[in-house]
């Protein structure tokens, strides 16, 4: 197996327990994107941001040279989600559903589907306005992603961190 990981997230419990996740006969495990299926008109569809890789079957049924395939169908010049759309088509049928705990998306925690605190992977994903660097980001999420930025010693851009409560202020009694 492998675990991908997308760089925009933070991971909040032991990923020994992502890891020993089943995954029966299918190549990946993922996180069913709700949002990404209202978009595209269809679904199941998951979110890449966070898969579980079972590279036997991976390699057995020659999936990287599947997906090179459907990028080089593509539209020229037109990238919707990159890798995404194009994981999604292949894998169309051959994907579990993970719990949603591992992969859980900004739309997810800003609705009130998803509490913050039950999440085991907390994922940034969208837009610049759901990034943990964006001034005026209001994602519960944002000053943990600070915390662990500051526990690092290493800003690679320099950030200002506005809280989510000041962004809502802000937000609230100035057009921003």
């Amino acid at each position: 197996k492998i675990i991908y990981l997308d760089t925009d997230l933070i991971v909040r419990s032991d990923i020994i327990k992502l890891w020993e996740i089943d995954l029966g006969d299918a190549t990946i495990g993922a996180i069913r994107d709700d949002y990404y299926e209202k978009g595209e008109g269809f679904g199941p569809l998951f979110n890449s941001g966070v898969m579980v890789i079972n590279t036997e079957r991976w390699t057995h049924r020659n999936t990287e040279e599947e997906v090179v395939q459907e990028i080089r169908r593509g539209q020229v010049g037109k990238i919707s989600l990159a890798d995404q759309d194009d994981l999604n088509r292949v894998l169309a049928k051959d994907w579990k559903i993970m719990n949603p705990r591992w992969n859980v998306m900004a739309g997810d925690l800003m609705s009130g589907k998803v509490v913050y605190k039950d999440a085991d992977i907390i994922h940034f994903n969208g837009n610049k306005f759901n990034k943990p660097d964006y001034r005026w980001n209001e994602h519960p999420g944002k000053s943990e992603y600070f915390h662990y930025l500051r526990i690092g010693r290493r800003a690679l851009l320099p950030i200002i961190h506005i809280p989510p409560w000041l962004v809502r202020v802000v937000r609230r009694y100035f057009s921003v």
